[in-house]
């Protein structure tokens, strides 16, 4: 009954605050259009394709696989707009672009970058471009799509973003919206049907694990921290699961960013076992993923390691509150290593209704012993 209050007075407090984020998105996006206006046109004839893509890490390995269809479809030179975080694993694994542009998201906030972003973007003189996002990022994404002047500017169209689809201001952003007569789908597939609409082919669906080849270990991969404080189990659930299910492991390895850090020592510190080996902000993105490839099973509270883990072939539980769950979590049908997600014991899964709103205690209503089940029972 807790949660549910919890859940209602969250869910209210998140809709006035989305109304006044939508007002002064509405005013951000009015003064940056009229700017990139302002921006003087190239004079030499437009060529070639530019996709932006400047979500973090975990979305461009669900996005990933599409890479074999833009080489074969898009109009060369292709030049690709992304993350500056993922600079490592493009250069080791996939380069496929003729040319990069890698946006720090950090600096979005100061004018002279966006401006600096802007005029690169506006360099590159593009036929076609095209940003990926099904919920998209008006805010930035879009912003570098007008920028590049494309002659054909493309996205999903408005009526699909979860929370700003009444935003009318960003119809001039682009010459061509692209809709989905399906509304609740897997991420891995939504970025397939992309291509598809763009480039009028069809794609056969069946997942491709990237790296399915790795020699398991009797390890478990723990990643504690998701992306959102919501998202999140408590250190001290992850230490008490961590102690029942020793004996079951050679080893269990705590992996995360610089963010992770602080609770992984909390965890190490209750833990106190040498079976546990603590990698928090100690390891290259390029690292995790033979890290989660050669584990027998992960514990995830962050999608980042879930959607490593589906292209490592890596059985997997998954820690959720139940927010959007079909298009992030729902590996199930699409997958055959195994991926079982615990939500907290009051959210029943509807594959047709989606949950946008959540509180920080829901997550934490899910019991170690359910957690320590699903492990077993995997």
């Amino acid at each position: 009954m807790l949660n549910r209050i919890n859940l209602f007075l969250s869910s209210l407090n998140q809709s006035l605050k989305q109304r006044n984020l939508a007002k002064d998105l509405n005013a951000f996006l009015k003064t940056e259009i009229e700017y990139i206006h302002s921006l003087p046109q190239q004079s030499e004839a437009k060529k070639g394709t530019l996709i932006i893509k400047c979500d973090d890490i975990g979305d461009f390995f669900i996005w990933q696989h599409v890479i074999p269809h833009i080489e074969e479809h898009a109009e060369r030179p292709i030049t690709f707009v992304c993350n500056k975080v993922l600079q490592p694993i493009i250069e080791a694994w996939y380069d496929f672009a003729d040319a990069y542009i890698y946006i720090d998201k950090s600096k979005w906030n100061s004018i002279d970058y966006r401006h600096d972003m802007y005029a690169e973007l506006r360099s590159v003189n593009p036929a076609l471009a095209f940003t990926t996002l099904f919920t998209r990022n008006f805010k930035q994404d879009d912003l570098l799509l007008l920028a590049s002047d494309a002659s054909r500017r493309i996205a999903w169209d408005r009526s699909h973003h979860a929370y700003f689809s009444n935003l009318d201001i960003t119809d001039q952003i682009l010459t061509n919206s692209i809709k989905s007569s399906v509304p609740i789908l897997l991420e891995y597939h939504r970025n397939l049907e992309l291509i598809e609409k763009i480039y009028k082919v069809k794609i056969d669906h069946t997942f491709k694990p990237k790296f399915p080849s790795f020699n398991k270990q009797n390890r478990l991969i723990i990643a504690p921290i998701a992306s959102a404080k919501s998202k999140t189990w408590q250190h001290s659930n992850f230490a008490k699961l961590i102690l029942e299910v020793l004996p079951d492991y050679e080893s269990i390895i705590l992996l995360g960013g610089p963010n992770a850090v602080e609770s992984c020592l909390l965890i190490q510190n209750a833990v106190n076992n040498p079976k546990l080996i603590n990698l928090a902000g100690q390891t290259q993105l390029t690292e995790s993923v033979p890290l989660i490839g050669e584990s027998k099973h992960l514990l995830s509270a962050d999608t980042f390691a879930l959607h490593i883990a589906a292209q490592t072939c890596t059985d997997t539980v998954v820690l959720s509150n139940g927010t959007n769950w079909q298009r992030f979590i729902d590996y199930s049908d699409t997958i055959k290593s195994k991926m079982r997600p615990v939500y907290p014991p009051h959210f029943t899964p509807d594959k047709d209704k989606v949950k946008l709103r959540y509180s920080s205690s829901e997550i934490n209503g899910i019991q170690v012993k359910t957690v320590v089940e699903a492990l077993r029972n995997i």
